[in-house]
């Protein structure tokens, strides 16, 4: 998409793909046998165009203009500032509000496999290493929008790799063979993080793992051109502390959507989720799909939710006030991606606003997964204070519509 006045405009090939999928005209600016097709669609409602490409699973490069028209001598200079794939998506409406949008990497070593995954929505970056035998079952618990294979592999068309397409949805993206290998992953994994090593996420043992993930940091530096700060850990994913359930366990017990319809309406998840916010619909269905096999782990859980049960004012007084909590991981992460709407911070100001009293409710228990949550919490007051003394109530869903601060307020 190349910005040119008021439209952004596309060419050749991309117009016609452009046309077919948005149903936009199909143009030309010159006529004959030598015309260039060219389709076209406003800035202003750019976003909408770019979440339907996506959907449609294309990626998209935004190419802008780097200096004004007028003063240009020539040819406006111009360059691609993002690269938006299924995989980087942070905007809300492209999202599935209480599903994480996973983008995955593969990297495979003998008999082993190296998965890692990150959500960009929420900065959430997970790696483990698995006999390459249960890749296949991996993957489709984790189910990515877009899944990073090293070039060779797929030339090479090696058994994992001709399966793909039977058990991933998402789109598949060829990478580099060098963004997989340990040297340059780790490079770009300690050079991300700020660290010497990978020791302090319990990572520095790990070899397809560290491949699969240096892969990923590298692909997020190249697209999203921007630093990712809210990406702040490594998290190693241990099998052996869930209950690993295979692609027909999962898809027979109908976890998170029913056999027949293949929706989450009827599942177990669809059955559980009353959860209040997001968030917590997120994290229940993580907990869904990796059942816990610490029996001390499982006891402490049911601890806490029999002395919410017994506890029906506090229950219900919590729910109330996480009724006004937003979506703050994702909000927080569209902050740190410089893609936030003053819309955003209104709602991170309201979810803040809650929080002491979210903190009060619980000052009751007494069951330590409960008490840890109380000490947890902090007084985001001062901040608070400073957007509400900010943004005005009536701010616009985006930027460039203005109206953004309240009258006064410098």
């Amino acid at each position: 998409l190349f910005r040119m006045g008021d439209f952004y405009e596309t060419f050749f090939d991309d117009a016609k793909t452009a046309s077919r999928v948005l149903g936009i005209a199909l143009t030309s600016r010159s006529k004959g046998a030598d015309h260039i097709p060219m389709a076209g669609v406003p800035h202003h409602a750019v976003a909408a165009y770019i979440r339907k490409l996506v959907q449609a699973n294309y990626k998209v490069a935004i190419c802008e203009q780097l200096e004004s028209p007028a003063s240009a001598k020539g040819l406006v200079r111009r360059d691609v500032v993002e690269v938006v794939t299924p995989g980087t998506l942070t905007d809300e409406e492209s999202l599935d509000r209480r599903v994480e949008n996973f983008l995955a990497a593969v990297s495979i070593g003998g008999d082993l496999a190296g998965v890692s995954w990150v959500d960009v929505s929420t900065g959430r970056f997970m790696v483990a290493e698995i006999p390459a035998a249960e890749l296949a079952d991996t993957l489709t618990r984790i189910d990515p929008r877009e899944l990073l294979v090293a070039e060779a592999a797929l030339e090479a068309k090696e058994p994992w790799t001709q399966e793909l397409h039977t058990f991933i949805k998402g789109m598949i993206t060829h990478r580099p063979d060098w963004a997989f290998s340990r040297e340059a992953a780790y490079a770009e994994l300690t050079g991300h993080f700020a660290t010497v090593n990978l020791e302090g996420f319990g990572c520095e043992d790990l070899n397809v793992g560290v491949g699969a993930a240096g892969a990923l940091i590298h692909y997020l530096h190249e697209t999203r051109g921007l630093a990712l700060t809210h990406i702040r850990r490594l998290e190693r994913f241990v099998p052996d502390d869930f209950v690993v359930l295979d692609r027909s366990t999962r898809r027979s017990l109908e976890l998170t959507e029913t056999m027949r319809t293949g929706i989450a309406h009827g599942s177990l998840l669809w059955v559980l989720d009353e959860s209040v916010t997001a968030m917590g619909g997120r994290l229940l269905r993580e907990w869904v799909l990796h059942p816990l096999r610490s029996v001390e782990e499982i006891r402490r859980r049911q601890s806490a939710v029999a002395e919410l049960h017994e506890a029906g004012l506090v229950r219900e007084e919590l729910r109330d006030l996480l009724g006004s909590v937003h979506d703050m991981e994702r909000i927080s992460s569209r902050i740190a991606c410089q893609r936030a709407s003053p819309r955003d911070l209104l709602s991170l100001t309201n979810s803040l606003s809650a929080l002491p009293g979210v903190r009060d409710s619980l000052s009751p228990m007494k069951i330590p997964m409960l008490t840890n949550l109380y000490d947890e919490l902090c007084d985001h007051g001062e901040l608070v204070e400073r957007l509400r003394r900010a943004i005005s109530p009536d701010a616009p869903l985006t930027l460039h519509d203005g109206g953004i601060f309240r009258k006064g307020y410098h």
